[in-house]
């Protein structure tokens, strides 16, 4: 985080939103069918950044928060439900990640504030205020906040997005980074001691999250195998009842329903990163296990809205 700058983005590519964050190292992968639209709009200055991000289709992002930074995600508006580390989570919850993993699903038609603060930032602002913030405030992973205190910071935020827009076109700089950054800061302490921690599950749940990491794992591994409902079973060594249980319960959907999700986001990266003057689409997919070409075309613009030829040759210009 460095100089003073505001940026809004609209897009249709789902992968050009983690492509501007670049501190943040993350992956994207569309889980719903139908073309991807997105928007972000993100202000950076001092030690803080403020994102506002919306999407159409049920995304799920993994990845790492950038070093020596505390990031706050808050939930403005959602279609269905969202599911952080494998917690449910509503819009008065708060999702809190400190040099920690990314594993977050949402559904489609969602919004969310996201505030990245530098930790040494965020301390010293907790000691000027004489604020005692002790291991297991940041160690918190998701909580119920404050009612007030959420509602405060979210009006906040708003509001300044929307003054923002206003001074896009002029080129203006953000006004009073200071003054901001204390705002926000001191609105991020008070609804972080205010979080009731949600982070301790009782074992059963943490065995499920466990589990259905373990299998996510296994079908990342082998994309370019057909791996049916009875070879996923035998890995997890649980019933077929048990395992579509756990994956609606945590991913809402099937886990064969979730693993074409991942092959079809692997095949349009590896289409997107080819030679449309030297590659082919059925080779490629095939590669991930696609065996019939018109099966594959009709899942493909299905779940992207476009053909895989057209997304490999959209890669050229």
């Amino acid at each position: 985080m460095g100089s003073e700058q505001f940026f809004s983005l609209t897009s249709q590519d789902i992968d050009e939103i983690p492509t501007v964050l670049s501190e943040w190292k993350m992956e994207w992968r569309q889980l719903s069918r139908g073309c991807f639209h997105g928007q972000l709009k993100f202000s950076q200055f001092e030690s803080i950044a403020l994102f506002y991000i919306s999407w159409n289709q049920a995304v799920q992002i993994q990845g790492i928060s950038p070093p020596e930074t505390i990031a706050f995600g808050i939930e403005i508006s959602s279609q269905g439900q969202a599911i952080w580390r494998g917690f449910k989570y509503g819009n008065q919850d708060v999702l809190l990640s400190s040099n920690r993993e990314i594993d977050l699903k949402v559904p489609a038609g969602y919004e969310m504030f996201i505030i990245a603060v530098k930790r040494d930032l965020f301390l010293k602002y907790a000691d000027l205020q004489q604020c005692r913030l002790c291991s297991e405030d940041l160690q918190k992973s998701l909580g119920r906040a404050n009612a007030s205190a959420l509602n405060a910071i979210k009006a906040y935020l708003q509001s300044n997005f929307a003054l923002l827009e206003q001074d896009l076109d002029s080129k203006k700089i953000y006004p009073d980074a200071q003054s901001i950054t204390q705002d926000v800061v001191s609105l991020l302490i008070t609804v972080l001691l205010s979080m009731e921690d949600f982070s301790a599950q009782p074992s059963h749940s943490l065995q499920r999250m466990q589990l259905v990491k373990q299998l996510e794992q296994y079908m990342l591994a082998h994309l370019d195998q057909p791996l049916t409902i009875e070879q996923l079973c035998a890995v997890a060594g649980i019933s077929e009842r048990s395992l579509n249980n756990y994956f609606h319960d945590l991913l809402d959907m099937s886990p064969i329903a979730y693993f074409k999700a991942l092959r079809l986001n692997r095949v349009r990266s590896a289409l997107k990163l080819a030679d449309p003057t030297i590659d082919r689409v059925a080779s490629i997919a095939k590669q991930l296990g696609f065996q019939h070409m018109g099966y594959f075309s009709r899942e493909y613009k299905a779940m992207f809205g476009e053909s895989p030829s057209k997304t490999l040759w959209r890669s050229a210009y």
